[in-house]
């Protein structure tokens, strides 16, 4: 996996990366995704679909979080949905996965997204939500 994370550019890498989307550990799911270089046109092209789908369907949080981050750095408003729901999720990580995300992508709406968190999410991500309070 570090070779292909290294060579996420290469057909090679960019290949067992892909693969490695469908696998059933989902750590490794994860760290394919990011791993990826959505800034090559190749792997935006084969792959993003894919990631969104995780995104919103996954049962595992570390996906849904690893995914709705990555796609936050692509900042395709095809996703901006996704991102901006992802605050309203039963996982923590993921919570803050999207916060990060539009922060990222869509930092004009980032405050009223914070207003927008469940009070025992923020009280769990507090130190996160203090932060960005103060951009």
């Amino acid at each position: 996996m570090l070779f292909a994370m290294k060579n996420s550019k290469t057909t090679a890498g960019r290949e067992i990366l892909t693969a490695a989307l469908a696998d059933p550990d989902a750590d490794l799911v994860a760290m394919a995704i990011q791993g990826l270089d959505l800034t090559d046109p190749a792997s935006r092209k084969s792959t993003t679909n894919i990631i969104a789908s995780l995104a919103e369907k996954s049962s595992a949080s570390v996906i849904r979080a690893s995914a709705i981050r990555k796609l936050g750095q692509i900042k395709d408003k095809k996703y901006k949905n996704l991102l901006l729901n992802g605050v309203k999720d039963q996982s923590y990580m993921v919570i803050a996965s999207s916060i990060m995300a539009i922060k990222d992508a869509y930092p004009d709406q980032l405050q009223q997204t914070l207003k927008q968190i469940d009070p025992e999410a923020s009280e769990y991500l507090k130190t996160l939500l203090t932060d960005l309070s103060k951009l």
